[in-house]
């Protein structure tokens, strides 16, 4: 191949592949608009009808999911134009990549996490799902549908994915640790503990996992070894839920331990507002805190 030749066929391509990568750089319309440029556009459009068909493109679901919003702003504390118009571009960024098709299950993962990141779990739960269904065979991609489903409240969902990727990937604590809380979230006592018991056969020092088997084996009435569970969540570097802790004492005739509480922190009594002696429990408390008896929060990132 001559040298003339060879520069002809760079310079026919490198313009073709900067246009591809702008275009897996973003799903929203008009691609050579920087952030600026879309708030411009944004603030000269006549009205709210002319903000959404532009930030919608030829996409029916955006156009729909943005009217619904302009018409609910209202309800959502938006009273000033300027006010709707910033919101309708910020969630028109977020549905682009929601429901962006992307070509690899890659790209479709990292477009999941930057969505969840930015607190969008329902959003990043589409694009992580279209990621196995381009590649089945990826733990990771499956570990993230059951994480955001249970964000969502969709626990069946996140009991299936996650047994996906543990099947791909069987030595995952962190996941183990996910599935269990799956599971207690559905009253499943025995498939839960088997969860966190399998995390400690992986991660022997696994604090949140002894404290998750403190949590079920106190449902279980297995005070002793809850106590034993505690122990070892503290041996590990975790701090038990102290209510927790002296509800398992009270089962086995144990005096009360004093909380710790941090620097300028006050301990309540629950139900009164008022400052409590350090570890006082509510007199006769039968059942552990609403936190313990669902896990109030979405499972941990996974860990290795």
């Amino acid at each position: 191949m001559s040298r003339f030749r060879f520069v002809g066929i760079v310079l026919v391509l490198v313009p073709f592949l900067f246009t591809c990568q702008a275009k897996s750089a973003s799903p929203m319309p008009q691609l050579q608009l920087t952030r600026a440029q879309w708030e411009k556009k944004v603030a000269q459009a006549p009205d709210l009808t002319a903000v959404i068909a532009m930030l919608s493109g030829d996409h029916p679901q955006i156009r729909q999911a943005l009217t619904k919003l302009k018409d609910n702003a209202g309800k959502l504390g938006l009273k000033k134009d300027k006010d709707v118009r910033e919101f309708l571009l910020n969630r028109a960024e977020v549905l682009w990549q929601m429901y962006a098709d992307y070509p690899t299950a890659q790209q479709s993962f990292r477009a999941g996490q930057r969505l969840e990141k930015r607190g969008y779990a329902t959003e990043a739960h589409r694009q992580y799902l279209e990621a196995t269904k381009k590649d089945p065979k990826s733990p990771e991609a499956w570990a993230a549908v059951g994480r955001t489903a249970y964000k969502s409240g969709k626990t069946d969902e996140a009991i299936t994915a996650y047994q996906r990727a543990l099947k791909l990937a069987p030595k995952r604590p962190g996941w183990h640790l996910e599935l269990g809380d799956c599971y207690y979230n559905q009253d499943k006592s025995a498939q839960a503990k088997a969860e966190f018991q399998q995390a400690v056969k992986l991660k022997p020092d696994f604090a949140k996992a002894y404290e998750r088997l403190a949590t079920v084996n106190w449902r279980q009435k297995n005070y002793k070894e809850a106590l034993d569970n505690v122990a070892l969540c503290r041996k590990h570097g975790g701090e038990p839920n102290i209510q927790l802790v002296n509800l398992i004492r009270q089962k086995l005739g144990l005096p009360p331990e004093k909380a710790k509480p941090k620097p300028g922190e006050h301990v309540l009594t629950p139900g009164t507002g008022k400052p409590a002696a350090q570890g006082q429990n509510p007199p006769g408390q039968a059942e552990p805190p609403a936190s313990l008896r669902r896990p109030d929060k979405a499972p941990a990132p996974s860990q290795p």
